[in-house]
């Protein structure tokens, strides 16, 4: 007499928890760009060095205050903490870089190196992570990069100088290094460590340029660093939390998403309002998103 088949008990959790990693990411990503929407209100008046080294300290702060014990042991790992070093070296050199281009190029262009990352880092998925890349994941970013060209490309700005064309990509190049020693780094890292260890290596490599472009601020700039500091914190916490449960290749396309929310952000603060291209090039990065979701859903219902 045969035995139907039951499904793996593990198949629901394990269909649940992937889906918690998508969330998480999206999260990250949407908490990014308030900070990026915080941050872009302060350039004005301070420089990226102060903003990343008082965002740091201010983390850093902030993860001694929410939680004391576990920030303290994890300050006690700074000395074995070298295996990190090259993840957050890889961090900074991206903002370092992303920075650097963007006082040469328009902010398309800029947009358009910036997400260069995900589709850079889906291909080092696989030599450096072993990871399989599903073609639902490469369709994916194929279609949110095209959103992306679609939304920023400019239509009528000259190519851009050799010097910050190759600041651009050598931004999305660390990036996407970070993203994959992330992914090497979080299974066997408490997520408090690797919170700690981020801000305070940001902190002591913003600290010297940071000391040459000193202007100072006042209060209503320090509420508002607060802010970003606060927003990077919390999306940096959903981005270790979404990393440990998801892939690159899906983590990455859902990066696209945060075009989506820097624009709705920049009609609620600045009153920005989307032109067609946008609304193109967001339908192209919404479909990118949900192809990553149900290719994950599908793969998480498999026993």
């Amino acid at each position: 007499m045969s035995v139907p088949a039951v499904p793996a008990a593990h198949a629901l959790p394990a269909r649940r928890d992937h889906l918690r990693g998508v969330a998480c990411v999206f999260a990250a990503y949407f908490l990014y760009a308030v900070g990026d929407a915080a941050a872009k209100w302060l350039v004005g008046s301070l420089s990226v060095w102060e903003i990343l080294f008082f965002r740091s300290w201010l983390g850093l702060l902030l993860c001694v205050a929410l939680g004391w014990r576990p920030a303290l042991a994890a300050l006690r790992q700074l000395p074995r903490s070298g295996r990190l070093l090259a993840m957050n070296l890889a961090n900074f050199g991206g903002w370092a870089a992303y920075y650097s281009a963007a006082a040469y190029l328009p902010l398309p262009q800029l947009y358009t190196t910036y997400y260069l990352s995900p589709i850079i880092a889906a291909l080092l998925a696989g030599p450096m992570l072993g990871e399989r890349i599903a073609a639902s994941s490469w369709i994916a970013a194929g279609l949110g990069f095209a959103g992306v060209l679609v939304t920023t490309a400019p239509v009528h700005s000259p190519l851009p100088a050799l010097l910050p064309a190759a600041l651009g990509i050598g931004a999305a190049l660390c990036w996407a290094l970070s993203a994959i020693l992330y992914r090497r780094n979080v299974h066997g890292t408490g997520t408090m460590e690797l919170l700690v260890m981020s801000n305070i290596a940001f902190g002591i490599l913003s600290s010297v340029p940071m000391a040459v472009t000193w202007h100072g601020f006042g209060g209503r700039q320090a509420l508002v660093l607060a802010i970003v500091a606060l927003a990077a914190l919390a999306a940096h916490y959903f981005y270790i939390h979404g990393v440990r449960r998801v892939s690159v290749a899906v983590a990455g396309p859902i990066g696209f998403f945060s075009l989506i929310w820097s624009a709705f952000l920049a009609y609620l603060i600045w009153g920005e309002v989307p032109n067609a291209r946008f609304l193109l090039g967001s339908s192209l990065i919404l479909l990118a998103g949900f192809l990553v979701i149900a290719g994950h859903w599908r793969r998480g219902r498999a026993p």
